[in-house]
């Protein structure tokens, strides 16, 4: 089943979020290349705007199911329109699929860090997960990284699992001892997503930590490693106090 589109869930936002992303700009017609690549146009500060206060004001669950698209799709759909109403205009069609391009902008990625240390929890996944597929410096992601807000510390660990930032993977064998188990569990979650096995040492060590939610994410990421080599620290967690 294809998954859910963007421009289906954004009519449950409001005749009004869906008017004003048509108005704002109008993106230039895209090529049919850039459909095929994962490295086509991101969507500009304004859009990124319009769709993050759209989700700080419907419904958490529609939230949560546009949150959980993104980044799991690659277009809108077939080239021509095919399988799509005809009132659906190509630029809608091309401000849609923008959404999941990598984001250039420096005030697009301005407002998504912005929204790292927003009590909205999905607003703040959705802005993560956009900030994981975009040019944001190495050295900015860092210092989210080892900021004092825990909520911050943790949607920075997502953003460098979605992007596979090998490059801070050092800071995130750290963040494995977090002091918030939370923060500790997404470090782990983007470990397994980067998939070095130089971090094997790291996880292991938090296979036999002491909080459950760090333990099961640690256990994931070893999977997701795919070396034999650990089986002997993974198996004992079989007999684990914890049933997850």
């Amino acid at each position: 089943m294809r998954a859910i589109s963007i421009l289906l869930a954004s009519a449950a936002l409001g005749a009004g979020a869906v008017g004003a992303a048509v108005k704002l700009s109008p993106p230039a017609a895209v090529s049919p290349a850039h459909f095929d690549s994962d490295r086509r146009p991101g969507p500009d500060s304004g859009r990124v705007a319009i769709l993050l206060d759209a989700l700080g004001r419907t419904d958490p669950v529609i939230c949560e199911l546009i949150g959980d698209q993104i980044g799991n799709f690659w277009n809108g759909g077939e080239r021509g329109g095919i399988g799509r109403f005809v009132a659906t205009t190509p630029a809608l069609q091309a401000a849609k699929d923008s959404i999941g391009g990598r984001i250039s902008d420096p005030r697009a990625i301005d407002r998504l860090v912005s929204e790292l240390g927003t009590s909205n929890a999905c607003v703040r996944r959705v802005a993560s997960k956009m900030l994981g597929n975009s040019a944001i410096p190495t050295a900015r992601l860092r210092t989210l990284l080892g900021d004092v807000s825990p909520l911050v510390r943790e949607a920075a660990a997502l953003t460098a699992g979605v992007g596979e930032k090998h490059e801070v993977m050092g800071m995130l064998e750290s963040a494995l001892n977090d002091r918030v188990p939370a923060v500790a569990a997404m470090a782990a979650w983007a470990l397994g997503e980067i998939e070095d096995r130089g971090s094997i040492p790291a996880l292991v060590k938090a296979v036999h930590g002491s909080e459950p939610r760090v333990r099961l994410a640690a256990i994931w990421a070893l999977g997701q490693l795919d070396d034999p080599r650990v089986a002997p620290d993974v198996m004992p967690s079989l007999t684990d106090a914890d049933a997850t």
